[in-house]
Formats: structure tokens, sequence, C-alpha cells
């Protein structure tokens, strides 16, 4: 039976997850249907992956990449942010 929460999937240009997925995949030299089977996600999963879209199933794109060698990266986009030099009436 199929789940009623809510998904999200919006269509991005060929984004980095999308490129890694399909590159890796080819190096591998190995089919979607394979590398459905390997990783235990289904092939619609990864279709979507390989199409570009985002979505919010942040573990499973989790064991995709680490199944294709690979490693999810966290960077900081904006400046870090400076903690108060004043904080609760010290100096």
């Amino acid at each position: 039976m199929k789940s009623n929460k809510p998904r999200m999937n919006i269509k991005s240009a060929e984004g980095p997850f999308a490129l890694f997925v399909k590159e890796r995949r080819m190096e591998m030299e190995i089919t979607q249907k394979q590398l459905a089977d390997l990783t235990g996600l289904s092939l619609a999963f990864i279709r979507s992956v390989e199409q570009g879209y985002v979505t919010i199933q942040l573990a499973k794109l989790m064991e995709l990449v680490t199944a294709l060698g690979g490693m999810i990266k966290v960077e900081r986009r904006f400046p870090k942010l400076r903690a108060s030099t004043q904080s609760h009436g010290g100096k």
C-alpha cells in the first residue's frame, strides 16, 4: 500500500547528485536496475535521481551515494556568524 505522506519532488537542472550518480554508475558499467538491486532502492528512485529530481528522502540518497563510493559534503554558503561579545551581561 502506498504511503499518504506528502513527497516533495522538484525537477532541477542536472545537479551534482544527478551527475555523480549517472556518471559513477556508468563507470561501474552497471544498469539502473543493477544499481537498484545493489542498493535495495527502487528503480524509480534511481531514475528520479538521475533525472535531476530533488527529493527530501535524504537517507535513501545517502545510501545511493555511499554505494557508489561517494560521500555527501555540506559546505557553508554564507559567512560564519559571530557570537555576541556581550552576552548575558559579560565584559
